[in-house]
């Protein structure tokens, strides 16, 4: 027949188009709700307590290794390390825990694990610390060992792991540490110990949740002078020491960094133009950063870590009379209003409200000005705490707002702290550049 005179072919039928795309919605639901369960169900296993049984009927781990619900703080003398003597030898761990100063407890460890005695700090970067260690060999007798966790990311479904690691060297008390989130990856040291051929060396990988931890490995080594690698079905670990004059080294790197930071805050000063003060708040923590580090590696009783605590309290103690004995000059000198520029700000009355002072704002000057632009810093300060950051608002919820000014004109405003009030007197500062005015505040 012609094709071109051949009657066109009917149309074809679309009724089957709709159930077509009802059935592969159906498909796309099935597969989100079946996701849905399995994160369930796996949230629920990661949240068994350490001792009961998983799903798949092995004990996850012993209910002595791991105490739900358990303080996130150990006691200043676990029973571990209690002895009848009021001393210990130096170089031990029991003495290193007597000599640990108050800012010592360093570790942020899960609240979840079973609390350690902390009879020494865990390392800032421990991971330069296990590239500069050995591998164990005869020849290690004592010194520092440091462990690296590796875990092969089977317990977060969508992130990596996020360990929880614990290691007993012989007769050295139980140390542990948190790994970073998501890195499955986790380092924990130890100081001061004693290892002989033949001792033990038990470690334990756990998995933090938010509401609990689950046990990946346990495992326990003999060591037999050569190298600690062991590796099962829920982590690697390899173990490393340093002693003798490696560990002499990093204990002196680490002690000279310590020593440049405190005396960089001897030679600060107080300074009311800054915003601190010229408290040295940074370098202080930084010290006992740097300290802490140092006795990660030869105990808190060590003699140069002993000094540099002694050094770092005598420092900090200075530093808090400094700022106190300029808060109380400022104070005793200002008024209840102050000279900024063509500005005379004074403090109207006590606030009804936590964290306002109320201000009032008067232009002297000949020509319109602009109080509390980006140039001008305030604050508040405490004789105890020093200054605290505040800013100027001309409405309730609105900051950093800059109020302009006309000759001779006076504008209420107010003064706003990040929280309430301190109990006490109260100092207000406003400061252009390294020019300030003080007020009382209260």
């Amino acid at each position: 027949m012609d094709r071109t005179t051949a009657p066109s072919p009917p149309p074809r039928s679309r009724d089957g188009a709709p159930w077509a795309l009802f059935f592969v919605l159906l498909g796309l639901l099935g597969v989100a709700i079946g996701v849905t369960i399995f994160t369930l169900v796996r949230a629920k296993e990661k949240s068994r307590p350490p001792g009961s049984v998983s799903a798949r009927g092995k004990p996850s781990a012993g209910s002595d290794t791991a105490l739900p619900n358990a303080p996130a703080h150990p006691p200043p003398l676990p029973e571990s390390l209690s002895t009848a003597e009021t001393t210990a030898p130096r170089g031990t761990p029991a003495s290193s825990l007597r000599a640990r100063p108050t800012w010592g407890l360093r570790e942020h460890l899960t609240p979840h694990a079973k609390v350690t005695s902390q009879y020494a700090p865990q390392l800032t970067n421990p991971l330069e610390t296990f590239l500069a260690a050995a591998p164990l060999g005869p020849d290690f007798a004592e010194g520092t060992l440091i462990c690296r966790f590796q875990s092969f990311n089977k317990h977060d479904t969508f992130a990596g792991d996020d360990l929880h690691a614990r290691v007993t060297f012989g007769a050295t008390p139980e140390v542990a540490n948190d790994g970073p989130e998501d890195g499955n990856l986790a380092f924990v040291s130890a100081p001061l110990v004693h290892l002989a051929k033949g001792e033990r060396i038990a470690y334990q990988v756990f998995d933090r949740d938010v509401f609990g931890i689950t046990a990946m490995s346990t495992t326990a080594v003999t060591f037999t002078g050569i190298p600690v690698v062991a590796m099962d079905s829920g982590a690697a670990v390899e173990c490393r020491g340093l002693s003798g004059a490696a560990l002499g080294n990093a204990i002196a790197t680490r002690a000279a960094a310590a020593t440049i930071t405190l005396a960089e805050i001897e030679r600060t000063k107080p300074d009311e133009t800054r915003a601190d003060w010229g408290f040295p708040a940074e370098p202080l923590q930084r010290a006992e950063r740097q300290i802490a580090d140092t006795a990660a590696l030869a105990g808190w009783d060590e003699p140069g870590v002993h000094e540099r605590v002694g050094t770092l309290a005598t420092l900090a103690a200075r530093a808090r009379t400094a700022r106190e004995e300029l808060f109380d000059r400022l104070y005793t000198s200002a008024g209840t209003t102050m000279k900024l520029g063509p500005m005379t700000v004074t403090v109207t009355e006590a606030s009804a409200e936590p964290g306002r002072v109320p201000i009032a704002v008067k232009n002297t000057g000949a020509v319109a000005a602009t109080f509390g632009d980006h140039h001008t810093t305030f604050y508040v300060a405490t004789r105890r705490g020093g200054p605290a950051w505040a800013h100027l608002t001309t409405a309730p919820g609105t900051a950093g707002v800059s109020a302009k000014l006309e000759p001779g004109e006076t504008r209420a405003e107010q003064i706003v702290t990040l929280g309430s009030l301190p109990e006490g007197t109260l100092l207000l500062a406003a400061c252009t550049g390294r020019t300030c005015g003080f007020a009382r505040a209260k």
